[in-house]
């Protein structure tokens, strides 16, 4: 890894699928005067946005708080297994003016 550097979305999204998870990153991009178009895919925003990827998470294990089986101050109302382990690879070797946003889906 120290070879060669991992900077674009997609070194990402093949470091994820080494890791084991199944991921895909949205960059939001922010409106340009000369370049974007109206109506067109970019949004008016703050300029900060340009540093956020959006890193959708598949395939992770949830489990639910259920009446009569879970208990009430013991167990959590619901528990995403294995999304530490992806935030805590993606903070030690993302860029440092990025900032990844987490969104987990359950499709």
């Amino acid at each position: 890894m120290r070879s060669v550097a991992t900077i674009t979305p997609q070194d990402f999204v093949r470091l994820a699928r080494q890791a084991g998870y199944r991921i895909e990153i949205e960059e939001p991009v922010v409106f340009e005067c000369g370049f974007s178009e109206c109506g067109g895919e970019h949004t008016t925003g703050d300029k900060l946005q340009e540093v956020f990827w959006v890193v959708h998470v598949y395939d992770l294990g949830v489990d639910y708080f259920i009446c009569g089986e879970s208990e009430c101050g013991a167990d959590p109302l619901f528990e995403i297994f294995d999304a530490d382990g992806l935030e805590c690879l993606f903070a030690d070797i993302a860029p440092g003016w990025t900032r990844p946003e987490f969104v987990y889906n359950d499709d």
